[in-house]
């Protein structure tokens, strides 16, 4: 969960300051006290400021009931959060690798984000401007089924580019004619978060990460009389 706060020094200049916890819980099977305790860290922000909340982004895993993340963007916004956010831990990883790169993702681009660490890998590919998530590979058989997911989404048709932690998969090169890497760190879900937060805050920056979450089903949420809709993955949230 992270949170970009706003306050306001004069007409002209503003200074953010950013929050972020780290706290793991099964949202798969999130119960009312564990909702409670995510709520509970909006208070937490608002002790640590002196001004206007700004935008805040939680991270869910896939899983997770729309109705849970219906509840948790409707606490926020009536909390006073200009913009709340949910995305999925994988989107999170995706924005985390990015931002430690200065390459260059163009649209028809493909991304790869190999993790390590958690042995899976992510596949998505930029278009019109905006990340979309393509497949999954699990990190033992990538190798295996290379040739088989390359075929399967033509990602021989396009420049891809490889995020990976710590090994990088040379093994790729025999693969795919027009392949970069680049490493990168994983520093935990929140970091991802605190960059769509401050995605959502029109830093410019990020102005090039946009991407669709992985969260499925519609979202309804209505403040003060006022429906916002989101499909779970490129809607932000306004109060």
């Amino acid at each position: 969960m992270a949170y970009k706060t706003e306050k306001k020094e004069d007409i002209v200049t503003q200074e953010f300051k950013e929050i972020k916890f780290d706290e793991y819980m099964d949202v798969t099977r999130i119960k009312v006290d564990q909702i409670d305790k995510i709520i509970s860290k909006f208070d937490m922000v608002k002790l640590k400021v002196n001004g206007r909340l700004g935008c805040a982004c939680i991270c869910l895993s896939c899983g997770c009931d729309y109705k849970v993340r219906r509840m948790l963007i409707s606490a926020g916004l009536s909390f006073g959060f200009q913009q709340v956010s949910i995305i999925d831990r994988k989107t999170a990883e995706y924005l985390n690798a990015i931002s430690q790169s200065r390459l260059r993702i163009n649209n028809e681009d493909f991304i790869w984000v190999f993790n390590t660490l958690g042995n899976w890998c992510s596949i998505w590919q930029k278009c019109d401007d905006k990340a979309k998530y393509i497949d999954d590979v699990n990190g033992d058989t990538l190798r295996n089924d290379l040739a088989k997911i390359i075929k399967k989404h033509k990602l021989n048709e396009a420049s891809n580019i490889v995020y990976y932690e710590k090994h990088i998969p040379t093994f790729m090169r025999d693969f795919l004619p027009d392949v970069e890497f680049s490493e990168y760190l994983h520093q935990g879900h929140k970091d991802g978060a605190l960059i769509k937060a401050r995605m959502m805050g029109g830093e410019k920056e990020f102005a090039s990460f946009e991407v669709n979450t992985r969260l499925a089903s519609v979202v309804n949420v209505c403040v003060k009389g006022k429906e916002i809709l989101t499909c779970g993955s490129s809607h932000q949230y306004d109060s």
